[in-house]
């Protein structure tokens, strides 16, 4: 199976969020890619805010891909 896992491009900018603004690192995207890698299924990972790639950019990385599933990390409204 042919997997994409992306964390988006994100940006504080006009955020009320006072907390920590550092990247959050999507621990979750590289055990999920190990995991199933080990079982033999192609994984596509993108982590927009790594790789400096637009959600623009991103959308046509996992198109060119065709994945059959697509995970997207995503964080609660709170934070923007």
């Amino acid at each position: 199976m042919r997997v994409a896992l992306v964390n988006p491009a994100w940006s504080y900018e006009g955020s009320i969020y006072f907390g920590c603004r550092s990247a959050h690192l999507p621990l979750e995207l590289g055990y999920s890619e190990a995991m199933l890698g080990a079982e033999g299924h192609e994984v596509l990972m993108l982590d927009g805010q790594l790789q400096r790639l637009s959600n623009a950019a991103i959308a046509d990385r996992v198109a060119g891909f065709a994945p059959e599933f697509t995970v997207v990390t995503t964080a609660p409204t709170y934070l923007f």
